[in-house]
């Protein structure tokens, strides 16, 4: 028996890279709507937290909740793509979006509580956002695994970020 793992066929690694290519899309797209949210957070923090500034705060929440949700769904529907050598991945980017999603519900709600002037620890956004942490670095490193499984360089992976982001011209959130 061999320590070293046997060599991807051609087909499998021309599937792994075509999921792979996907994902990335789902990735970019959520990536971008995440970007939008922390600037209008930023511009919260460094504003006058007013009542208006809130609700600004608020509808940026409510866009990355529906981003959420639709990275979730698109996510889902690459599950016929995956092969076996990719599904370690696909299902630990799962349980990142899973728990995305469920970050996203309790950071609006706590905002919302917040423009109540209630306390809003109890929607517990930042537990899950801990979870959220901790899981994409765990998915992360299964996308480092993949990418070494499927023999892809740097460069071509960076290629491929690119090209996933300039495919987004038409998704927004649902």
């Amino acid at each position: 028996m061999s320590f070293f793992r046997r060599s991807l066929r051609v087909a499998e690694r021309e599937a792994a890279l075509r999921y792979y290519t996907e994902f990335l899309k789902v990735l970019a797209f959520h990536e971008r709507e995440s970007d939008r949210y922390n600037e209008e957070g930023i511009r919260f923090q460094n504003g006058l937290q007013g009542l208006a500034d809130i609700r600004l705060l608020m509808k940026a929440a409510e866009r990355l909740t529906r981003a959420s949700e639709e990275a979730h769904r698109r996510h889902d529907a690459l599950q016929p793509l995956v092969p076996q050598v990719a599904s370690d991945h696909f299902s630990s980017w799962q349980g990142v979006l899973d728990w995305t999603v469920k970050w996203s519900n309790a950071n609006h709600e706590a905002l919302r509580l917040m423009s109540l002037g209630q306390d809003r620890t109890a929607a517990n956004a930042q537990s899950y956002q801990a979870v959220v942490m901790d899981l994409q670095a765990a998915a992360e490193r299964k996308s480092s695994n993949l990418l070494r499984r499927v023999q892809l360089d740097q460069a071509d992976a960076s290629r491929l970020v690119a090209q996933a982001a300039l495919a987004l011209d038409d998704w927004n959130p649902a």
